[in-house]
């Protein structure tokens, strides 16, 4: 993704990325009644490719505006930011 955001500028990363999301979310809503696992774990690659796109590039244009030791933590913050949902949320298992 780092080539296209250099080649592209981040103009077309950001949108590519909506786009991904924005289809995924249409194609959740239009086969709900007919979802299998198959298609909920295509639909939601396709999410999560869009939510990587845009969450990369923009982390990536926000660091470029930072140096020297602010640079140093803002780094794990991001990460520790993308992170936080999947950690905060109790696994399905008992």
């Amino acid at each position: 993704m780092g080539r296209l955001l250099d080649d592209r500028g981040p103009r077309f990363p950001l949108i590519a990325g909506s786009l991904c999301i924005m289809a995924s979310l249409i194609l959740f809503t239009v086969f709900i009644a007919h979802l299998t696992i198959l298609t909920i774990i295509a639909f939601h690659v396709l999410y999560m490719l869009g939510f990587s796109i845009m969450y990369n590039n923009t982390m990536t244009l926000g660091l470029q505006q930072l140096n020297g030791p602010r640079l140093a933590t803002a780094t794990p913050c991001l990460t520790c930011f993308n992170n936080t949902p999947v950690q905060s949320a109790p696994p399905p298992w008992p």
